[in-house]
């Protein structure tokens, strides 16, 4: 079981995506991909339906799959991710069939939680009602479920989140907590101590400058720095989820266009050692300074 002491290597690092968005080609094989997480030390990876499909078209099958997580000493934290959960009609349809597309991915290969985002239009209790049904499907499979929110979205931070997880009330429904999204949002330290240490299910960290780009999700997806690399408070973050008692395993998504064309390898070390350094920033004792002598 991945706990807050395993790092997780999130799919997006090192599958950067093109300019224009979708995956890049060639995709960084499977194998390729869990060596980089092994050979960095991370316990754990995302899996985003890019991964497994290209995965199936290398010729892998599920139990190749399985046999080689088992061999790096991988564990599957993520699986990312359903969108339009929160939606009706066929918005809401599309999303239910990738789901099942998730759900069999878990039975084949096992999965710790099923990452969940929307842009929803419809009443807050009607997207807590279709919140709560995901969660419970998900339940049936022995998924968590983390409700990730997006600032350039209708849950835009995590005062908006929260309430959608605590009125859903399942015991496997929380809160993904990035802190590029955080602090691209509006930070909130209060709507997270509300959802407290047990509803906060996942984490990921990344950095940034302080100040914004003009489009926020075009600097989300193609300009993340490596967590301590930029100006937010990624230290404070890990102080107050450390203090809230989170026992989610650290995940490490940073999406780079500046790193795409290096080795995997390369990429997944740097992020284990950049995020390591954090963690020992923001976990380190605190000393307390001695009386100055009068």
């Amino acid at each position: 079981m991945l706990g807050p002491d395993d790092l997780v290597l999130s799919s997006y690092t090192v599958h950067p995506l093109a300019p224009e968005g979708g995956p890049r080609s060639p995709y960084l094989p499977f194998g390729d991909y869990l060596a980089a997480a092994s050979g960095a030390g991370f316990r754990g990876i995302s899996l985003s339906y890019a991964d497994y499909h290209f995965a199936r078209e290398e010729g892998l099958s599920d139990a190749d799959m399985r046999s080689m997580l088992e061999d790096h000493g991988l564990e599957i934290s993520e699986l990312e991710a359903v969108a339009d959960w929160g939606l009706g009609g066929e918005a809401g349809a599309r999303s239910r069939a990738r789901e099942e597309r998730y759900y069999a991915i878990a039975e084949a290969l096992g999965a710790r939680s099923l990452l969940a985002i929307s842009d929803f239009e419809d009443p807050l209790e009607l997207v807590v009602e279709r919140f709560a049904a995901l969660c419970d499907r998900a339940a049936e499979r022995g998924l968590l479920v983390a409700l990730e929110f997006l600032p350039w979205s209708t849950i835009a931070d995590a005062a908006t989140a929260e309430p959608i997880v605590r009125l859903a009330g399942r015991p496997n429904g929380g809160l993904l907590v990035d802190s590029w999204h955080y602090y691209r949002g509006t930070p909130d330290p209060a709507a997270l101590r509300a959802a407290g240490g047990a509803r906060i299910v996942g984490v990921q960290l990344n950095d940034a400058p302080l100040a914004a780009e003009a489009d926020v999700l075009d600097e989300s997806l193609h300009r993340r720095l490596m967590p301590g690399a930029g100006e937010l408070d990624v230290v404070g973050l890990v102080r107050l989820l450390d203090e809230l008692g989170v026992e989610a395993p650290i995940g490490v998504e940073v999406f780079s266009d500046a790193l795409a064309e290096r080795p995997a390898a390369d990429v997944a070390r740097l992020a284990a050692e950049a995020t390591r350094r954090l963690l020992a920033a923001a976990r380190a004792p605190s000393v307390a300074s001695s009386p100055q002598e009068t």
